[in-house]
């Protein structure tokens, strides 16, 4: 109860994740197979569509009945990362896609 995140913080978290080298990689995967010593749990499922696409390098989606849909992403980009996140939208999937081709509506963490 009572606990929010802008989406500067979700992008902040993104940022961090990203520079994890462990956690970039699974976050630039279609899946994943978590496991423990030797002991399959599951696999995660990707549900970011644009993944691999158009710069795309990683990518976490969220949902909660509150925020809606939710979708923080790295795009590479002339050598450099650039973090969107978009909120309550109906279409995430590709809707931050537009903001990563144009340097106005980028800025620095």
């Amino acid at each position: 109860e009572n606990h929010y995140s802008t989406a500067l913080d979700l992008a902040k978290l993104m940022k961090a994740a990203y520079a994890n080298p462990a956690l970039k990689t699974i976050l630039g995967q279609s899946s994943k197979d978590i496991r423990t010593t030797g002991q399959p749990i599951g696999v995660i499922e990707h549900s970011a569509q644009t993944l691999g696409e158009d710069g795309n390098v990683a990518s976490k989606t969220g949902y909660t009945e509150e925020a809606g849909s939710s979708l923080a992403s790295v795009y590479s980009r002339d050598g450099r990362d650039i973090v969107t996140v978009v909120l309550n939208s109906s279409s995430n999937f590709g809707s931050s896609q537009p903001f990563t081709r144009s340097e106005e509506h980028t800025s620095e963490l």
